[in-house]
């Protein structure tokens, strides 16, 4: 008489799918919640990084003005330490007097949801009318981020 081991069973052989299935629930909910968050945090980086390349510009005008006694129309005349942001294309250099300029920066290539919005920086620092996507980040955390230092 030959003996034969019997086959080893799994400890959550009766409720393994139900198990599995609560598993993928729990995976699926926290992608949902998950993924809007990053493509926020994300868009919030590049805002902060084309921010950063205004604040910039509006220290190397500053410079210029303490220099020509005027401010620079052209970004070609700065001495910039920020390459140019690469998510944004940069408007023209406006220059409504010696005294006063503005620079818009757009949005290109933004995702669906945040659509090609705007930032716009003049010798005074962020512009109120800035067209910036209310939900890339919310409007103290933007001006705080343009003051810091």
């Amino acid at each position: 008489m030959s003996y034969v081991e019997p086959i080893p069973t799994s400890p959550l052989r009766g409720g393994s799918s139900s198990f599995m299935l609560a598993m993928s629930l729990i995976v699926g909910l926290l992608t949902l919640v998950g993924i809007p968050r990053y493509i926020q945090s994300a868009e919030h980086a590049k805002a902060i990084v084309g921010i950063e390349f205004l604040r910039d510009i509006q220290a190397a005008q500053q410079a210029h003005f303490d220099r020509a006694g005027r401010y620079a129309d052209s970004i070609d005349l700065l001495d910039l330490s920020h390459p140019m942001p690469p998510y944004f294309s940069i408007g023209a250099m406006r220059c409504q007097s010696p005294r006063d300029w503005s620079l818009t920066l757009t949005r290109v290539g933004s995702d669906f949801a945040f659509g090609d919005y705007q930032i716009e920086f003049d010798q005074d620092g962020l512009v109120k009318e800035s067209r910036i996507a209310t939900n890339v980040v919310e409007r103290g955390k933007l001006i705080a981020a343009t003051q810091a230092q």
